[in-house]
């Protein structure tokens, strides 16, 4: 897997620093909250009394340090600003010296150091154009500016800060005015940038987009002919045999690594689910299955079976699974751990969740329909479905997060079955 550099411009309030921390965090990159920079400035303006004008003399004078412990923390000559750059005068006042070229060409140097370092998500308002022009992506977000005051008068709020809405409105608006006017880094779509518009989009949404992004750029596709050769001769054969329809597939990544928790009835479900994806997939498979007859093993180890023993031999199988996911690759799950010989879906286990949590990879819950224990009852119906959820994204690797994000797995495939 290779470190990329990733740039995120746009305006005030389009959601670029949610974003820039969250692809971050699943990326396992460093998240550069440029603008952060600009506010520490700003904020030893407000403190020290200066007039803004000042800082072109003093800027030189300034020893920044931008560090990423759980939260950005912004230091200047030893001092930790990071609690009085969220003040709303302070972003005023970054937002005008921002325009001063001494400012800006000592902070091209602070920022161009994160994108040598590679494996960096950096958000702003120059970066693709200025800081780094050389970027591997560079997506670019805007919102109607009625939504983004709306976003931003809440950010406010909940942080205690007494504004009104109508200041924060007419704010944005002197804002664009300044970022897009400037002679010094005016705020562009960078020629090869990803137009993103968050107005009516879900933060969940537009991270799907950019981690779907993000994905093509550092993981090569890699399938194995003969999974290739299966999947073009034997998909039209099930789709006609079963009336195979496929719902939520533009849900799945066409690149990068992810988990698949399908819910299980027989033991067609695993190449129901492969061939409904359609990228080369390894699923988790109990013992028994690679003993019971030498063809079958055969047949299912050809098709990337990786067997799961009970107790402490499961460790291995999940190594394995570590191993690939790394790589890139797709790992199915049953988080249900056997075959529901009712069809109902049985209590979720935990270890694709805490699969998933620990190397912070998505996961897509999914649904087999119309399918039962019995092959006679549902075969020649040729009414099977299978159903592709959006993918959910993990945030945390303790032991409590990892049990709630199984249960909000588990209720996700519930949900799935009413579709």
């Amino acid at each position: 897997m290779r470190k990329i550099v990733i740039t995120i411009d746009g305006t005030a309030g389009s959601g670029k620093t949610t974003i820039c921390l969250k692809l971050a965090y699943l990326l396992n990159y460093i998240p550069v909250l440029t603008g952060k920079l600009y506010r520490g400035i700003g904020a030893y303006i407000k403190i020290n009394n200066l007039k803004k004008e000042e800082i072109k003399k003093r800027i030189k004078d300034l020893k920044i340090d931008y560090k990423f412990e759980n939260t950005p923390k912004i230091y200047i000559n030893g001092v930790n600003l990071t609690d009085e750059i969220e003040d709303p005068e302070v972003e005023r006042i970054a937002s005008e010296i921002a325009e001063y070229r001494e400012v800006r060409d000592y902070l091209y140097y602070v920022q161009r150091s994160f994108v040598e370092k590679k494996g960096v998500v950096m958000e702003g308002r120059d970066i693709g154009t200025v800081i780094a022009p050389d970027a591997d992506l560079k997506i670019y977000m805007d919102a109607d500016i009625t939504k983004r005051a709306e976003r931003r008068f809440r950010d406010f709020k909940k942080s205690g800060k007494n504004i009104s809405f109508e200041e924060v409105f007419v704010d944005l608006e002197k804002r664009d005015m300044r970022d897009k006017s400037r002679i010094n880094s005016p705020l562009r779509l960078p020629d090869d940038a990803y137009f993103i518009d968050t107005t009516n989009k879900q933060v969940e949404e537009v991270l799907s987009l950019c981690l779907a992004l993000s994905y093509e750029k550092i993981y090569k596709k890699r399938e194995k002919f003969r999974w290739k050769f299966a999947y073009y001769f034997s998909y039209p054969i099930l789709k006609w045999l079963f009336g195979m329809k496929i719902v939520g597939r533009k849900n799945l990544f066409k690149n990068g690594p992810f988990i698949v928790t399908p819910n299980h009835v027989t033991f067609w479900d695993p190449p129901f689910i492969g061939f409904a994806i359609k990228r080369e997939s390894f699923f988790l498979a109990k013992i028994d299955l690679f003993v019971a007859n030498r063809l079958f093993k055969w047949l299912i180890e050809t098709f990337n079976a990786i067997p799961i023993r009970k107790g402490a031999g499961a460790i291995g199988a999940y190594e394995k699974a570590k191993e690939l996911l790394k790589m890139g690759e797709i790992v199915v799950i049953f988080p249900e751990g056997t075959r529901s010989k009712s069809g109902d879906i049985l209590p979720f286990k935990k270890g694709a969740s805490q699969l998933a949590c620990e190397l912070r990879v998505p996961v897509i819950p999914a649904y087999i329909r119309n399918v039962r224990e019995n092959p006679f009852s549902w075969i020649l119906k040729r009414n099977l479905k299978i159903i592709f959820g959006e993918p959910l994204f993990p945030f945390d690797s303790t032991k409590e997060y990892v049990e709630e994000f199984t249960r909000k797995l588990e209720s996700k495939v519930k949900n799935l079955s009413q579709v």
